[in-house]
């Protein structure tokens, strides 16, 4: 029973492995690509809203998602269907990354000292900006959290609390601005309706 789990686990964690490595491509983006100055007539709606030091808390849950796929996917064929969608997705963050890499660096100019500066100090690297267009935090965060209620129907309100408070948490936390969050989710739904139309989503 033991080595069968064993295995069955560790089949699922090679599937999911090339697009664990992909994120790694985020780092090496991060230290090639300068970023430029974000256009404020773009991004003014940010002006308006509300820091909530708080958030750093669901912000971070998008970390612990990032794991789940090989735990709460049912099926072997599902999951390389998703670590396909995820990888797509990602690349196409990566497009823009390179080719826009906006700063986020008027934002993080709002972000005041709060009982939670260690898990801010984390994210603000000097540098280390351009936390562009669109939020791949949200875009990851949200793809997995269709599949997973689609997935687990009976448990879908929970995770659906889960990942828009990531989604909300982006720009309440001022590392995106709202327009990045909100390109984010709507990258995220296409890529999961797209995958609900194509069958990919049938279990074995």
């Amino acid at each position: 029973m033991g080595k069968n789990i064993k295995s069955k686990l560790s089949r699922r964690f090679k599937i999911i492995l090339p697009f664990w490595v992909m994120i790694i491509g985020y780092f090496i983006i991060l230290e090639s690509i300068e970023p430029i100055p974000s256009p404020k007539s773009l991004y003014f709606l940010d002006q308006f809203i509300p820091f909530f030091w708080f958030m750093i808390i669901p912000y971070y849950l998008h970390y612990i998602g990032l794991l789940l796929p090989p735990i709460l996917i049912k099926s072997e064929t599902q999951l390389r269907s998703v670590t396909q969608m995820s990888m797509i997705l990602t690349g196409i963050c990566y497009g823009f990354f390179i080719f826009w890499p906006v700063s986020v660096d008027s934002l993080w100019n709002s972000i005041i000292s709060n009982p939670l500066n260690g898990m801010y100090s984390i994210l603000l690297v000097e540098g280390w900006d351009q936390n562009y267009f669109p939020s791949m935090h949200v875009t990851i965060s949200c793809f997995f959290m269709w599949v997973f209620a689609h997935e687990h129907p009976k448990q879908k309100w929970i995770i659906y609390v889960i990942g828009f408070s990531i989604f909300f948490a982006t720009f309440l936390t001022k590392q995106h601005f709202i327009l990045d969050s909100i390109f984010g989710l709507i990258l995220a739904y296409g890529g999961f309706k797209y995958c609900l139309k194509t069958g990919k989503f049938n279990h074995d």
